[in-house]
C-alpha cells in the first residue's frame, strides 16, 4: 500500500460499498468462459503447448538437409623473412572466402525419429495438462460462485432480521416504559438485536469474501473484478 508502518488507516463503516444487487451480477458460464481465457494457469498451460509444438518442430527440422552461406575474412600482419636467420620485413596479407555449405544427415540409428515421437508424446502431455487446467479453473469459479449467491441471499435476509429485531426491541421499551411489559421481554427483545447485529455483520463479511474469492478464481484481483 506504501504506507509507514505508523500511517493511521481510517476504515469505512462495514456497510459501506454493500449492494448486493444485480449490477455486477453475471452468469456462471460467461465467468467460467472467461475464466478459461484469462487465467493465469490456462494460460501457462497453453505456452506450455505451444512451446511442446514447436519442440516437435524443431526436433523435425533438425533431421532435414539443410543449406548454409558460409563466409570467411582474414588479415595478417605477420613479418616475413627470405630465410631462416635473414632480417624481417613487415608484411601484410588479406583473405576472402564466400561458399554454400549443405548438410545432408545420414543415418542416425532411428534417434531421430525417437526424439519426434518423445516430442510429441509431450505434445499429448501437455493437451492433457492444458485440459485439466480448465476443467479445475471452471469448477473453481462455479464453486464460488455459488457461494457469492448464497452470501447476497443471505445479506437481504439479515437485512430483514435486523429490521424486525429493531422493531420488536422498539415496541418491547415502549411498552415496558408504559408499565404494560416486563423486564424480562425487554431483555429478550435487546438480545434478539444484538443477535440480529451480529449476523448481519457476519453476513456482509461474507458476502466480502466470496467476492473477493470469486475474483481470485478468476485471476483478476482488482477492487471490483467481476466489472465487465
Amino acid at each position: 500500500m506504501s504506507l509507514r508502518p505508523d500511517a493511521g488507516l481510517q476504515l469505512p463503516a462495514v456497510e459501506e460499498g454493500a449492494k448486493a444487487d444485480a449490477g455486477f451480477d453475471e452468469s456462471v458460464s460467461e465467468l467460467i468462459t472467461r475464466a478459461e481465457r484469462e487465467h493465469p494457469s490456462v494460460l501457462e498451460a497453453q505456452a506450455e503447448l505451444r512451446a511442446a509444438q514447436a519442440k516437435v518442430d524443431q526436433t523435425q527440422a533438425e533431421g532435414l538437409p539443410s543449406v548454409s552461406l558460409v563466409a570467411k575474412s582474414s588479415h595478417s600482419t605477420q613479418p616475413v623473412s627470405p630465410s631462416l636467420g635473414q632480417p624481417q620485413y613487415p608484411a601484410s596479407g588479406r583473405d576472402w572466402s564466400v561458399g554454400v555449405q549443405v548438410t545432408v544427415p545420414l543415418f542416425e540409428g532411428f534417434s531421430r525419429s525417437y526424439q519426434v515421437r518423445q516430442a510429441r508424446a509431450q505434445v499429448d502431455l501437455q493437451e492433457v495438462a492444458l485440459d485439466q487446467a480448465k476443467n479445475e479453473v471452471g469448477l473453481d469459479v462455479w464453486t464460488s460462485y455459488a457461494a457469492l449467491q448464497t452470501a447476497t441471499q443471505n445479506i437481504g435476509n439479515s437485512a430483514q432480521l435486523l429490521e424486525l429485531a429493531k422493531a420488536s426491541q422498539a415496541a418491547s421499551t415502549d411498552r415496558y416504559v408504559a408499565g404494560v411489559g416486563n423486564i424480562l421481554e425487554l431483555l429478550s427483545a435487546q438480545g434478539a438485536l444484538a443477535v440480529a447485529k451480529r449476523q448481519r455483520l457476519q453476513a456482509l463479511t461474507d458476502w466480502r469474501a466470496a467476492r473477493l474469492q470469486l475474483a481470485s478464481r478468476l485471476g483478476r484481483l482488482g477492487l471490483w473484478s467481476l466489472e465487465r
